[in-house]
């Protein structure tokens, strides 16, 4: 399953995890769906894709007709500049995700308001590679958890591993770029300055 892993020190009355984070649920097999089920308890599941990314790749369809409540937030940005850039800074990245912040307030404060009406329920949420959008909102939610900054930033690197294990799900985006296979992993890589920039904002 794409970079997906419990959100850390926020968890149900029980002790176990309230949320996951992931990368696009799309590449998860009814198997893996299954288990989201009945290993990980997940009740809900929080679309941040674009709505040009769920018109092109769809709806979770198995997640859905398997009976996990689904609700599409999307992110978007109008940083248009970043996603030209092929090698993007730590700047790049904390431009981009400031861009992210300033145009999606309410959406984020509405995607608050549905995980705090389901306190009791274990939730998850995901965007394309599950590190920007959904590094993003990891970020606010241990924040407002009052999570320290040095956890968040643990928890927004470790994206970089698990995105190397999968790289090749990425292929049609490096060759889009005119990357090689590695070159691209290295632009996927989440960069601690970025996280310890937007701390700070």
């Amino acid at each position: 399953m794409l970079n997906f892993r419990p959100v850390p020190k926020i968890y149900l009355n029980n002790g176990s995890p309230a949320l996951y984070r992931s990368g696009d649920i799309f590449y998860y097999s009814e198997q893996d769906i299954d288990q989201l089920l009945q290993r990980y308890k997940i009740n809900y599941f929080i679309d941040l894709r674009s709505e040009s990314e769920i018109k092109e790749r769809g709806l979770p369809v198995k997640a859905i007709e398997k009976g996990i409540e689904y609700s599409s937030f999307p992110i978007e940005s109008d940083n248009h500049y970043f996603r030209t850039k092929k090698y993007p800074t730590a700047n790049d990245y904390y431009d981009y995700y400031v861009s992210l912040l300033e145009n999606n307030r309410a959406t984020f404060q509405e995607i608050f308001i549905l995980i705090k009406n389901k306190h009791d329920q274990v939730g998850m949420f995901a965007c394309y590679a599950g590190k920007d959008r959904t590094g993003l909102l990891a970020a606010l939610l241990l924040l407002d958890a009052q999570v320290s900054r040095d956890e968040i930033i643990v928890d927004y690197l470790a994206t970089g591993p698990s995105l190397s294990e999968n790289i090749i799900y990425f292929k049609k985006n490096w060759q889009k770029k005119q990357l090689s296979q590695v070159e691209y992993n290295q632009r996927m890589q989440p960069k601690r300055e970025t996280m310890v920039m937007l701390l700070d904002y």
